[in-house]
């Protein structure tokens, strides 16, 4: 963590699926879903995971552990039978191994208070897996990769070394004549005049023929800033994040072109994660319903010009831990109940900015995919009377009266079309109708 791209890749994996709702829904008998909020686990990872965290700080830990260490282990806590908490621990004090007796496998675990190891029943446990080859474990990124993070440590040491000891130099002068000890002294402190950001921009006079040369950047030091560009793009690669996610802007744009989209990606990527943080602290200690501090479940747009590649990112990185957690959430919290499982919601890393978004919601609402309170309620907005109603292009009618309409228009133009072709002269009935019709007396 010391190395600022595997700081930089850690913060934006943990911190964005740290931001990212996840609801437990319960599947009904017609194919639709609710939430379960009756369905215990629900209080547990949505409000309050345990009385010292918040869902935003329990999930930042468990991302960072599979991150860093490959493995997240979180204890459940019971009273009696009743699950009341659920305690991420310490992955690098846990030790997994398969007994020999039983063939299950065994958690032990070292208090880092008191260094005592105490084991850990199989059932009370919830372990989530990185890539791994045995089924016990997942591999742990930092060790298997540690020649690449390593070597990037070496050039940063390297390039500090060069910085605190002051040899890279910008010029040397040369006389024409060998100098004595005398007057290199006095060269010296007279040079000292001339250094630090306070006396730049002075005129210096040299005298008795002495030159001053620039010092171009050596071989030694362009490739040691070409490994500096290689090593984080390197640990990108390890972490499979997107280099301009973590400030790396080599041959490529971070921001957006508009001064929207710069706004939607800073709030995004910087402020987002530390809103949510400190809006469930307050809601923890307060009892203040989140909405009151201004947490919603709507999450902030990405900006558009970098769609696509955060397209990516959610589907080549985020999405694999996403699918990871909820799968562990369903076996060990849910125990395999069909009826019930555990889902992120990603609909704000998708959005767009305010113009895209208001593209998306017109293309729903005038297909019929999307009612109006559906795009209010992602815009966090009250539901409106009327609103469940879905509607089409075609004049908004209504999804139950388009066939009634629609055959009730063809049929009239069906029956016009067979009146004109069997009296081209004009309609019988409507000439008999006004022949009967009686006249007005002058």
């Amino acid at each position: 963590m010391q190395l600022s791209a595997v700081w930089a890749c850690v913060r934006l994996l943990s911190e964005s699926i740290s931001t990212l709702p996840i609801k437990i829904y319960k599947s009904e008998s017609d194919g639709s879903r609710s939430l379960a909020k009756e369905h215990p686990i629900y209080r547990l990872l949505c409000k309050q995971p345990n009385l010292e965290m918040t869902p935003s700080r329990f999930m930042l830990m468990v991302v960072a552990s599979l991150c860093l260490r490959g493995n997240s282990f979180i204890e459940k806590k019971y009273i009696g039978s009743k699950l009341v908490a659920l305690e991420p621990l310490l992955p690098q004090n846990m030790t997994v191994k398969r007994s020999e007796q039983t063939g299950m496998l065994e958690y032990k675990y070292t208090d880092p208070l008191g260094q005592k190891i105490r084991t850990i029943p199989i059932n009370n446990i919830m372990h989530i897996r990185g890539f791994g080859m045995d089924g016990i474990c997942g591999m742990i990124p930092v060790k298997i990769g540690r020649d690449v993070i390593g070597a990037a440590l070496s050039v940063e040491e390297s390039a500090a070394k060069i910085f605190e000891n002051g040899l890279q130099s910008s010029g040397f002068l040369s006389a024409e004549q060998p100098l004595n000890e005398e007057q290199r002294e006095r060269i010296r402190s007279y040079l000292l005049s001339f250094v630090g950001s306070k006396n730049a921009g002075k005129m210096m006079v040299l005298e008795g023929g002495m030159k001053y040369n620039n010092v171009t950047m050596n071989p030694e030091a362009a490739q040691m800033l070409e490994s500096r560009t290689f090593s984080i793009e390197e640990i990108c690669r390890w972490f499979r994040v997107p280099p301009f996610m973590v400030g790396h802007m080599d041959k490529q744009s971070s921001w957006a072109s508009s001064v929207e989209g710069m706004n939607m990606q800073f709030l995004t990527n910087t402020l987002r994660p530390l809103l949510v943080n400190i809006e469930q602290e307050i809601s923890r200690w307060f009892r203040v319903p989140p909405f009151m501090v201004g947490h919603m479940d709507k999450q902030s747009s990405w900006a558009s010009s970098v769609e696509g590649m955060n397209m990516q990112f959610l589907t080549n990185t985020l999405r694999p831990l996403l699918v990871n957690i909820e799968q562990e959430i369903s076996r060990c919290l849910l125990n395999g109940d069909d009826d019930y499982y555990a889902e992120f919601s990603v609909e704000g890393l998708l959005r767009a900015d305010s113009a895209g978004r208001s593209a998306y919601y017109t293309t729903a609402l005038q297909n019929g995919w999307m009612s109006r309170n559906d795009v209010r309620r992602l815009e966090n907005l009250p539901p409106i009377e009327g609103g469940d109603i879905y509607t089409v292009q075609l004049n908004l009618t209504p999804l139950d009266q388009l066939g009634q309409e629609a055959s009730s228009n063809e049929a009239e133009k069906l029956k016009a079309q067979i009146t004109n072709w069997l009296f081209p002269e004009g309609n019988p009935v409507a000439r008999h109708s006004q022949a009967n019709q009686p006249h007005s007396e002058e």
